[in-house]
């Protein structure tokens, strides 16, 4: 799990995904999206979700745990 950040102003079209949230690289001042890749214990990946930048962390174990 990691978000990334984008240096660009809002506001954005409703569907987008970047909105603020709690930035792990603490950039209050931009918006993000939380990206998430589940692999296997050897590394390999399954599958990968994206949300929206405003998704805690534990919002998105029960998504994943659908897979």
């Amino acid at each position: 799990m990691t978000s990334t950040y984008f240096e660009s102003d809002p506001p954005f079209e409703e569907d987008d995904e970047r909105r603020s949230g709690c930035s792990r690289d603490h950039r209050i001042d931009c918006v993000q999206e939380v990206v998430a890749l589940i692999v296997t214990p050897e590394g390999l990946p399954l599958t990968h979700e994206v949300s929206t930048g405003n998704t805690a962390d534990a919002a998105t174990l029960p998504k994943a745990s659908r897979r």
